[in-house]
């Protein structure tokens, strides 16, 4: 999308999910840089409007500052999708494959493990019958994130 004069951008900003407090502090950073470069920011938190509000707001693209399941998974873009507001962020699709990380990592190995310059990823830890953790075949420092939030 191109920049014109007196454009108007939609920020979303906050949400429900444990990155709320993340997307509060990213949607100052990207309000302070939209005005600054001369366009009208309006910015709203999702947590605390209504759809209709949302719905007659007359912007000429959406930024989403949103993160977590309810600005990456697809759900928000498909919304955009229906208002017909474009926005500045993957679609749908590559949003929903994206957010599961398990998914994203099986499609990016099947992808590339015929090309001359596979992808590949570190070990994983095997999550057991009984939810534990196997860390018998594991050495050193690890990280454990969910499957489908934090970054």
């Amino acid at each position: 999308m191109r920049i014109i004069d007196n454009m108007h951008v939609l920020l979303l900003k906050g949400g429900f999910g444990s990155e709320r407090e993340v997307s509060l502090k990213s949607a100052e950073a990207c309000s302070k840089a939209i005005k600054e470069n001369g366009l009208k920011v309006t910015e709203i938190d999702i947590r605390e409007i209504d759809i209709k509000i949302l719905m007659k707001i007359k912007a000429d693209v959406c930024f989403n500052a949103l993160h977590g399941s309810y600005g990456e998974n697809g759900s928000i873009q498909g919304l955009l999708n229906i208002l017909k507001l474009p926005y500045t962020h993957s679609g749908v699709t590559a949003s929903a494959i994206a957010m599961n990380k398990i998914h994203f990592k099986r499609l990016v190995i099947n992808a590339t493990e015929n090309s001359s310059d596979p992808i590949n990823f570190p070990k994983t830890l095997k999550i057991l019958p009984d939810t534990s953790i196997d860390l018998n075949d594991h050495d050193g420092a690890f990280v454990i994130k969910p499957t489908n939030g934090g970054s």
